[in-house]
């Protein structure tokens, strides 16, 4: 004869559901890498000698892109460079030993994102040093995706400000120095 068993019953508890985050990522870098002074200019002037101070320019992308380093062409020794947004703020620096006449790449521990319209300005710190120069070459200068705006200069390690420390009328003081190394994306 059949029994009556009870069914066991189930009860559901809730629990906490792991969700997915979604992380920005950089796209690859599979581009090219434009680097206008290094590629470009080639007729330095100088040197000039026993400069200290910080040398550089400013500059816009017209695409978004990554700058992945830096590059140095100035006296022997380690120099420190270094990529600044509009506002001063540092976003990246790296450092290489430069070799006399040389063109010497420091990279970044990860590529840094930069935005197609803004001002950024790329820095090279040299102490007691050499440095060569283009003159006369009036800007803006485009190479590719990047537009070279104003030369750049101060007397020790810090931003240089626009317009105090930079000059749309020549390229004084910023050529042979620092350059970008950037990859549009």
């Amino acid at each position: 004869m059949p029994t009556n068993t009870p069914s066991p019953s189930v009860t559901l508890i809730p629990t906490n559901t792991p969700t997915s985050t979604v992380t920005p990522t950089m796209p690859p870098l599979i581009k090219p890498a434009q680097t206008p002074i290094k590629t470009n200019i080639s007729n330095f002037n100088g040197p000039e000698t026993g400069y200290t101070g910080v040398l550089g320019y400013r500059f816009q992308v017209n695409v978004d892109g990554a700058i992945t380093g830096l590059w140095d062409y100035s006296g022997g020794g380690t120099k420190t460079l270094k990529l600044w947004d509009s506002a001063g703020n540092l976003l990246g620096s790296t450092t290489v030993t430069s070799i006399n006449g040389v063109w010497k790449m420091g990279t970044f521990a990860a590529p840094v994102r930069i935005t197609a319209g803004i001002y950024y300005t790329v820095t090279d710190y040299i102490t007691n040093n050499w440095y060569a120069y283009e003159y006369p070459s009036y800007l803006p200068l485009t190479y590719g995706n990047v537009s070279l705006y104003d030369g750049c200069y101060a007397n020790t390690d810090r931003f240089p400000s626009y317009p105090t420390d930079c000059y749309t009328d020549h390229m004084v003081h910023l050529i042979g120095i620092p350059d970008i190394n950037f990859i549009p994306f």
